[in-house]
Order: structure tokens, then C-alpha cells, then sequence
């Protein structure tokens, strides 16, 4: 009796089976082979359909819902389930449907394919710098950037407690921990295969502040311009900062490392230094001491009539008591040096100090000149005289 039993049981399975096969549903499955990949590669379409033995399915293509243009060239379909689309651009991606009918029915399968732009890359800095046991960022940059690799003389660089990468679709920063010597060289930005970009990085040792130029003493007649140079080496590059003697810092140079005073007073009067710093250490300069001096200005004014004439002319005079082939003088015009050209301005022989010849005077020539008369590197006489040029 439980052998009948059984026996019906089968007989039941069988037959739903067949009733399935017989009156079976439609399915449809696309795949896209790759379905992430870049610009000028290929992929390839498929669509599996699972039907009734013998019933006829038709199949159609489409993308974001317009029909796949068949060219047989770039776009091909060797059969109606496979499609091939070679030399991939941007515009292929997309969401692509198949659609399979039968009779009556129609089923669909979509798949997603996403062609990235071609990566394009480059070096943010060329040369970098580093210092031993200092932090080293190294960068590139471009468009379309993917699975960025850095490598160090051929060499690929994954995360540790040394390195550490940071990367986004347009920019990724190699950063090294402690540098040392070693990590000199040459190293490589890659994006996917063929984007390349490289970065030298040069490690040196630091080197303390050394000062190179010693700032020195002078004495200037007030209202003079005076200038204090210092210069020292070191890396990373020194810092220069002057101070005064039992004052605090007057004063941050970042360029030549000179102190000017344009217009020296009393108040600037006092004994400099100069500070070399570089973060590694400092250095100091030898004291220099800046004296101004109070001369007595000797002011006269020389009334000249501007005319036509290119032949007007006028000549100022200092008297020093002295010639000035004992020492060396200089004018000025209104606080700026003048130029001897032996054409505007010249100088001609005075016995008793000074002199400036103006040639071809004119309006523009109105002023007051100061004469400064310097034996070596230190101010001797001074004096000022005024022009007035009447029209």
C-alpha cells in the first residue's frame, strides 16, 4: 500500500514538470563584459533568454531608451543576442536594455556600462626639497583620474607608517614621513596604464645659519638715506631679522636681508645686529652702529629764469673748506640720487668744496639739493641748497 503511495507521488512530480516545460515563462539576463572600462577600449553586450523549446524570440536593443544604432563597424551584432562596440567613447555609457518577445510576452534585462573619460596627468611641482627627518608632499594632478599608484625608482609604494596616499578624481599627494637620504629620486604619479606623471625629490642634510656679510659702522648726516647689509647662508633658506641693542626686533627682511632707513633721524641712531634663522638654528651678526650726525646745513637759494635757451645753465656750490678729490660727493635732487652724465648734470672743479653745474634749465629743474661729501665709507660734510626756478 506504501509502495503505491510512493509511486503516485512520482507520478504527481512528473507530471507538474512537464506541465512547466510545456507552459514555461519567459526570463531574460544581460551582461556586459567589461562593464566599467575606459575610453578607446571595447566591450561586448549579451543577452541570454530562457524560452520554450521552438518558440520564436525576437530580440531589440536599446540605450536610455533609444534603439542601439547597428553600423556593423564600431557597433556590431553578430547575432541578435550579442552586441560588440569597439574604440569606446564617453557617449556609450548608459543603461542598456534587452528586450525579448514572445508571442505575446515580452520580457527585459538590463545592464549598466560606464566608459570613463581617458586620464590625463600631471606633475603639480617638477623638483621638490626636502630636509632630513622633515614631512615630504608630493602631488599630481589631471582629469579622469583612477587607481592612482605611486612609485619610487620603479618601485610601487603602498600605505605604511612611512607612506600615506590621498587621491581624488583630479588630484593625489604622496606623503612621506621622516625623510631620509634615501628617499631621493625620482618618482612616478600613474593613473590606470598609460597616465604618467614624475616628481624629483631632492634630501638634503640641513645646515645651520651661517652669516656671510657682518653688517658695519656708519655715521650719516640726518635726513640722509643709510643702509645695513647682512647676508647669511643655510637650509632650509635663512630668515634675516635685525635688532636693536636693548630694544626688541625693529624689523622682519625677506628679501636681500638689508636694513635701510630712507631718511635716518635721531631716533635711528643706536647699535644693529642682524639674526639668521632657518628653523634648524640661528646666527648672529657682529654689532654695527649707526651715528647720525647733526651737521650744520648751509642754505642758499639760487633764483635762475627758465628760458627757451637750451644754453641756460646754474651752478651750485657747497663749501667744505676742503677740495672734493680728497673724498667722494654725491647729489641729490629732492631726496633721489642724481646722475652724472656730463650732459644735464656735471661737476665741475671748486676749490673750496662742491659744485654742480645744471645745464638747460627748466621748470622741472626746481628743488632742493643736497650735497653729500663722503672720505671711504663715512660721511665727512653735508650741506643743502635750493633752486628756484622762475618762470
Amino acid at each position: 500500500m506504501l509502495l503505491f503511495a510512493n509511486s503516485r507521488l512520482l507520478l504527481s512530480l512528473l507530471f507538474l514538470c512537464l506541465s512547466l516545460s510545456a507552459t514555461g515563462s519567459l526570463s531574460v539576463r544581460v551582461i556586459a563584459s567589461p562593464s566599467s572600462l575606459d575610453e578607446n577600449e571595447s566591450f561586448s553586450l549579451s543577452c541570454f533568454v530562457h524560452s520554450i523549446r521552438g518558440q520564436k524570440v525576437a530580440i531589440a536593443w536599446t540605450k536610455d531608451g533609444e534603439p542601439v544604432k547597428i553600423d556593423g563597424q564600431r557597433v556590431a551584432q553578430t547575432r541578435p543576442e550579442f552586441v560588440y562596440v569597439r574604440d569606446a567613447r564617453s557617449s556609450d555609457s548608459g543603461t542598456y536594455k534587452c528586450a525579448a518577445t514572445a508571442g505575446s510576452t515580452t520580457k527585459f534585462g538590463a545592464v549598466q556600462v560606464t566608459v570613463r573619460g581617458i586620464a590625463t596627468i600631471r606633475s603639480v611641482t617638477a623638483h621638490m626639497s626636502a630636509i632630513v627627518g622633515d614631512l615630504a608632499r608630493l602631488e599630481c594632478e589631471g582629469k579622469n583620474l583612477r587607481d592612482v599608484a605611486w612609485y619610487h625608482k620603479w618601485a610601487s609604494i603602498g600605505k605604511s607608517s612611512k607612506y600615506q596616499i590621498v587621491s581624488t578624481n583630479f588630484r593625489s599627494m604622496l606623503i612621506i614621513a621622516d625623510v631620509k637620504l634615501t628617499d631621493s629620486g625620482l618618482y612616478q604619479c600613474r593613473s590606470g596604464f598609460s597616465a604618467t606623471a614624475t616628481v624629483q625629490l631632492t634630501v638634503k642634510m640641513p645646515v645651520l645659519p651661517r652669516i656671510t656679510l657682518h653688517p658695519r659702522d656708519i655715521s650719516s648726516a640726518k635726513g640722509t638715506r643709510v643702509e645695513l647689509f647682512c647676508r647669511a647662508i643655510g637650509h632650509p633658506p635663512v630668515k634675516i631679522y635685525w635688532v636693536k641693542k636693548h630694544g626688541q626686533r625693529e624689523l622682519y627682511i625677506p628679501n636681500n636681508g638689508s636694513l635701510t632707513f630712507s631718511a635716518v633721524s635721531d631716533r635711528n641712531t643706536g647699535i644693529y645686529q642682524c639674526i639668521a634663522e632657518n628653523g634648524r638654528g640661528s646666527a648672529r651678526s657682529a654689532y654695527a652702529t649707526v651715528t647720525v650726525e647733526n651737521t650744520v646745513k648751509e642754505v642758499a637759494e639760487v633764483t635762475v629764469r627758465s628760458t627757451a635757451k637750451k644754453s641756460s645753465s646754474v651752478v651750485l656750490t657747497c663749501d667744505f673748506g676742503t677740495s672734493r678729490q680728497n673724498g667722494v660727493t654725491r647729489w641729490y635732487k629732492d631726496g633721489k640720487l642724481l646722475t652724472i652724465d656730463n650732459t644735464k648734470y656735471a661737476l665741475p672743479y671748486y676749490s673750496g668744496g662742491a659744485a654742480l653745474l645744471i645745464q638747460d634749465v627748466r621748470c622741472t629743474d626746481d628743488g632742493t639739493y643736497n650735497c653729500s661729501f663722503f672720505i671711504g665709507h663715512r660721511l665727512d660734510r653735508f650741506c643743502k641748497r635750493r633752486l628756484v626756478v622762475e618762470v
